[in-house]
C-alpha cells in the first residue's frame, strides 16, 4: 500500500486493511485477494454443483429439522472420531435403503437426501487434511456446524432435557420464522434451510468440481448436468468411495468424491428419470411372494 492510499484513509469512509486489494476498505467493504493472485484457483467451481440437489437438500433439512438437531446432538456428544463413524454408517444404511427401491419411489428419494445429509455431516467433522484451514480454524468450523443446528444455550448434560433454566430449547428454537406457517403464494418458494447445509463440505465439493475440470476439461466436466448418465453404473462409484471413506483413505478426498456422487445421481434421477436403470429389489421380493 502506497503513501497516497494512506493519505486518503480517514478512518471512516476509507480504512486501512492489508487483507484487501489496494490495502483499504471503503465504507467497511473491501475485495479480498484470490488465493492465487489473479486466478480463481483454489476457490472451487460452484456452477457444477446441481441446484436440484442443493434446493431439495435444503427443503429436506427444513422439513426434518427437529430430528436432525437430535442427530447432531448425538454426534457432538460422541466426539469427532466417533461422530464421523456414526454419520458415515448412517449414510451407508440410508444409501442401502434407497437402493433397495432403486430410487424409484418418493420414500427412496427422501432416504437418498438423508444419506446425502449424513455424508455432508461426516465430511464436516472428519480428519481429512484440508489445508485451506489450520487445525484451530477447522476446529472452529466444526463447532460452528454444531452450534448452527443446536439452539443457543443448550448444554450437554445440563439436565434430562439437555437444558438449564432460562436457556432456549430445541422446540422453542424451531418456532423461528423458518418454522412459521406461510400462506401459499406464487411469491413464496418451498421453505428451505440451505443455510444449514454443512459449509466446509460444500467447499470441498466445489474444490472437487474444480479438480474435475483439470481432469476432464471445463466443457466435458458439465456433460452429466445436461445429458445425464446411466445411474446404475455410477452407483459403483458410491460404493467404492464409501469403502474408502470407511477406511479413512486420504490419498484423495474420498468423502468429497462421495458427496459428488450423491449429488450427481440425485440430479440425474430428477432431471433424466429414464436414465435410472436401477432395479427396485423390494418390488422383486414382493412379486416373488405372490
Amino acid at each position: 500500500m502506497g503513501d497516497a492510499t494512506k493519505e486518503y484513509a480517514d478512518g471512516k469512509v476509507v480504512t486501512i486493511s492489508e487483507e484487501h486489494i489496494g490495502g483499504v476498505k471503503i465504507w467497511g467493504a473491501g475485495i479480498m485477494e484470490d488465493p492465487v493472485p489473479g486466478q480463481k484457483r483454489g476457490k472451487g467451481v460452484q456452477h457444477l454443483t446441481s441446484d436440484h440437489w442443493v434446493g431439495d437438500v435444503g427443503v429436506f433439512i427444513h422439513d426434518n429439522l427437529p430430528e436432525l438437531r437430535e442427530v447432531v446432538r448425538t454426534g457432538k456428544a460422541l466426539g469427532d472420531g466417533d461422530a464421523y463413524r456414526f454419520y458415515l454408517n448412517q449414510c451407508n444404511m440410508f444409501f442401502i435403503a434407497a437402493m433397495k427401491e432403486g430410487l424409484r419411489t418418493e420414500a427412496s428419494r427422501q432416504w437418498w437426501l438423508l444419506a446425502s445429509w449424513y455424508c455432508l455431516a461426516a465430511a464436516e467433522v472428519d480428519g481429512f487434511d484440508y489445508r485451506k484451514y489450520t487445525v484451530e480454524e477447522r476446529a472452529a468450523k466444526k463447532e460452528f456446524f454444531y452450534s448452527s443446528y443446536l439452539p443457543h444455550g443448550v448444554e450437554d448434560g445440563a439436565g434430562r432435557d439437555g437444558t438449564r433454566p432460562g436457556t432456549v430449547t430445541a422446540a422453542e428454537s424451531d418456532k423461528g420464522p423458518w418454522r412459521t406457517p406461510v400462506k401459499v403464494s406464487a411469491l413464496i418458494a418451498p421453505l428451505a434451510r440451505i443455510d444449514l447445509i454443512p459449509a466446509v463440505s460444500l467447499e470441498r465439493l466445489g474444490l472437487h468440481n474444480e479438480l474435475c475440470t483439470l481432469k476432464w476439461g471445463v466443457e466435458k466436466s458439465s456433460d452429466w448436468l445436461v445429458n445425464g448418465f446411466p445411474v446404475a453404473k455410477r452407483v459403483d462409484s458410491v460404493k467404492r468411495h464409501l469403502d474408502e471413506a470407511h477406511r479413512r483413505e486420504h490419498h484423495e478426498d474420498a468423502i468429497a468424491h462421495l458427496i459428488w456422487n450423491f449429488m450427481a445421481i440425485y440430479h440425474v434421477v430428477r432431471v433424466f428419470p429414464k436414465l435410472n436403470n436401477c432395479p427396485c429389489y423390494d418390488s422383486l421380493v414382493n412379486e416373488a411372494r405372490i
